[in-house]
């Protein structure tokens, strides 16, 4: 009983720190999104900040681990790459509202969020893997932490700008729009990262 409130109050404010961020998110509008009273609310959780932060942490675990499974195991670097914008498309569409959360957390300048992601050991496998690819000679010499932020962006901003892409691409369904985005992402990889040699 315990864990199934405590699941309801993240749920809860995770929708509300969304919708309205940090400093707009009230501790009553969340008690009341989570269908308990603010007594038991305080109960679990003594502040909006320490809230705040176990959400975080939540979000970063499901994420984190959902995308290292499916990306650690894996050896040749076009697949890696597809995988990883796969697994991030598939996240997003799974918590639409996350990106609209992490702009809130950064325009707020609330969370360095990096120790949470690095707690899963997210960001040094992904690019340890790069550079791995890198050492093989399988892909260009360039920073592997640039390689990655450029990756993560290219993918990030297919979500953050949906509404505007929408209107550009009025036929294409989601789903179809997400097949191009990828395609596109690997293309601009293979012209311009990974080193010559077949497919």
């Amino acid at each position: 009983m315990a864990e199934d409130a405590k699941k309801r109050i993240l749920d809860a404010a995770f929708e509300e720190f969304a919708l309205k961020g940090r400093a707009g998110a009230r501790m009553q509008a969340i008690a009341d999104r989570a269908g308990i009273n603010k007594a038991m609310l305080n109960y679990y959780f003594t502040s909006k900040a320490q809230l705040y932060t176990e959400v975080f942490k939540e979000k970063i675990a499901e994420y984190a681990d959902y995308v290292l499974s499916k990306v650690e195991h894996l050896t040749e670097p076009r697949e890696f790459f597809r995988t990883l914008t796969q697994a991030h498309h598939i996240v997003m569409r799974w918590h639409p509202k996350w990106i609209r959360l992490l702009m809130l957390n950064y325009l707020e300048g609330q969370h360095d969020i990096h120790p949470y992601f690095e707690s899963h050991g997210f960001h040094s496998s992904i690019v340890n893997k790069i550079q791995e690819f890198i050492d093989q000679g399988r892909l260009r010499k360039q920073d592997p932490h640039s390689i990655m932020v450029l990756v993560m962006a290219l993918n990030i901003h297919a979500h953050i700008f949906s509404p505007i892409i929408k209107k550009f691409c009025p036929d294409l369904s989601e789903e179809q729009f997400l097949q191009q985005h990828n395609q596109a992402v690997m293309d601009l990889l293979e012209y311009g990262l990974f080193a010559n040699q077949s497919a």
